[in-house]
């Protein structure tokens, strides 16, 4: 259960640890947040320098940082929270937060203050929620779309799971309809099994990409919706065509992908697995992993920074890390 209290509190830590891995130009760089959340979801403005991460837990709490993670202040979320997602506007101004269990948080100006409702369908939120870059079209995981940061909704009577939207709201790329569920490593894991689907007209109609029918586990696309990534348990789909032809993504055959991200071109990609993060400088075609830093496990949550150069990594029960790719 959550409780019926929304307040902000000053994160515990202000300090930053370093953990390079020369071999791969990158470093993986501990932030301040909690490191002893189940944190669940995480996006940041398109310079990278605000982030929003959700925990899941009694209660689930928002935390947001105006300084890539150097400090944070927490908002603790209403009522039950299962599975909370969390997007954010390219400025990292707009900010939305929706659960399994009907809640919606909206903010409009980086997490200061937030607006707690219910959804305005009465219909649980399987998966995520996706947001133009000016944080006014949401896309809900039931199939709803705002045109006006979430005040009011229309039913596009489509079930989606994962969701991506263009920078201007217009396409949105979403995989398929029935929702599963599945423990991994003892975490309860959400997966929406079907095709893979592009609307270029805000969710009123769709068009199924080339993509197979797995179970996917999370997706992503370029600011234009061209090129796509999407994570599955058998490995990752990427296109640079809006899923009309498939590319080669020659990533790691024994590991179990979680979740992806993209640069605003759509040529810095990053896919997580539990053990680690693997990341593409070519839009999919060539791959290199990076391993997680000592102890964290179970990587659940990636959001990139439009350049593709700054990563954030959330674990549940862990930690949230900077990662610093190579330009």
């Amino acid at each position: 259960m959550k409780a019926n209290c929304s307040c902000l509190v000053a994160a515990a830590i202000c300090w930053l640890i370093g953990e390079v891995k020369p071999a791969f130009s990158q470093t993986w760089v501990i932030t301040s947040a909690p490191t002893n959340l189940d944190w669940q979801s995480i996006a940041c403005s398109a310079d990278g320098t605000k982030i929003v991460a959700v925990s899941f837990g009694n209660p689930a709490v928002v935390y947001v940082s105006a300084n890539s993670g150097s400090s944070w202040t927490s908002t603790v979320a209403p009522n039950i929270q299962f599975s909370p997602r969390v997007a954010s506007s390219a400025d990292g101004t707009k900010l939305v937060e929706a659960a399994f269990s009907d809640e919606l948080g909206t903010s409009t100006n980086s997490g200061k203050t937030w607006e707690w409702t219910q959804f305005a369908t009465n219909t649980a939120l399987y998966g995520c929620i996706a947001s133009s870059a000016d944080g006014t079209r949401l896309a809900a995981a039931n199939g709803y779309t705002s045109t006006n940061s979430g005040l009011t909704w229309t039913n596009k009577n489509y079930y989606w799971g994962w969701i991506a939207a263009s920078a201007n709201g217009t396409k949105l790329v979403a995989t398929g309809y029935t929702p599963t569920w599945s423990v991994d490593n003892g975490l309860t894991e959400f997966r929406s099994t079907g095709p893979i689907s592009v609307s270029t007209n805000w969710g009123s109609t769709w068009t199924k990409t080339s993509a197979p029918v797995l179970a996917w586990n999370s997706i992503a696309c370029s600011t234009n919706a061209t090129k796509l990534v999407a994570a599955a348990d058998e490995g990752i789909f990427t296109s640079a065509d809006s899923g009309e032809t498939r590319k080669p993504a020659n990533t790691p055959t024994n590991l179990t992908w979680r979740c992806v991200a993209s640069s605003a071109d759509g040529t810095k990609l990053a896919a997580a697995a539990h053990e680690g993060i693997c990341l593409s400088a070519d839009s999919g075609v060539n791959w290199t992993f990076s391993p997680a830093p000592t102890n964290m496990i179970d990587l659940s949550a990636l959001a990139s920074s439009a350049d593709g150069t700054k990563l954030y990594a959330a674990f549940p029960g862990g930690a949230i890390y900077s990662v610093q790719r190579a330009r």
